[in-house]
């Protein structure tokens, strides 16, 4: 029965990430530091050079807070879109980030000038919340099934929340900006809370994540 269940998940994983890790081009630059594969256009170099320190620094700030040691991470920067926007794909290890800075009115706090910063700080996150595993998967072989279960089963406003705090702590993101804190104020005050997908969360919080637990993705 397990053997069955672990061939459904692998079809599942490869289907689910299939379309999201693109082929770029041969003409890609990479740049590796001690946790981190950066992969970029030859115009987008600078923004290596941005990451470079931050991304090891953060890493080991992260590593601290989750007691989780994701491995190699890596990071595509790429100008192939016209929308603002950034994803991670934990299970991979993958972040992909997209140069374009978004408006200050949208919603993302006055801070997003250090946009580059800004969305790295959030979607690392992502990669380590992902990578927080726990007892009832461990019996599976297979790390990128566990992750893929993990992200599946843990609730995304838990998700975001922390994503947000971290963005936030180090680059004074949304819980820092009194439209957003106003708009997470009159949700949890609405009579439709939670209107968000809870799911089942069996990460164990520490005291410092105690506080965030109702945190979710507003914008």
């Amino acid at each position: 029965m397990k053997k069955v269940f672990l061939l459904t998940m692998i079809l599942l994983s490869f289907s689910v990430f299939a379309g999201i890790i693109y082929d770029f081009s041969e003409k890609a630059y990479i740049e590796e530091t001690k946790h981190f594969k950066f992969v970029f256009e030859k115009e987008l170099y600078s923004y290596y050079i941005e990451l470079k320190e931050l991304s090891e620094l953060l890493y080991k700030d992260y590593s601290d807070f989750y007691d989780t040691d994701p491995g190699t991470i890596t990071v595509y920067i790429f100008d192939d879109v016209d929308f603002v926007n950034s994803f991670a794909v934990p299970p991979l290890n993958v972040i992909r980030l997209y140069v374009n800075s978004p408006n200050a009115k949208m919603g993302l706090s006055n801070n997003v000038y250090d946009w580059i910063n800004f969305v790295f700080s959030h979607e690392l996150n992502h990669v380590f919340y992902g990578n927080a595993l726990n007892q009832y998967v461990s019996w599976i072989p297979s790390e990128i099934i566990k992750k893929t279960l993990m992200m599946n089963w843990n609730p995304s406003y838990l998700h975001e929340g922390l994503s947000i705090y971290m963005e936030s702590k180090y680059f004074k993101g949304r819980f820092q900006s009194d439209l957003f804190n106003m708009y997470l104020k009159a949700e949890i005050l609405s009579p439709d809370y939670p209107r968000y997908s809870l799911g089942q969360d069996h990460i164990k919080i520490s005291g410092h994540q105690q506080d965030l637990i109702i945190c979710m993705e507003l914008f």
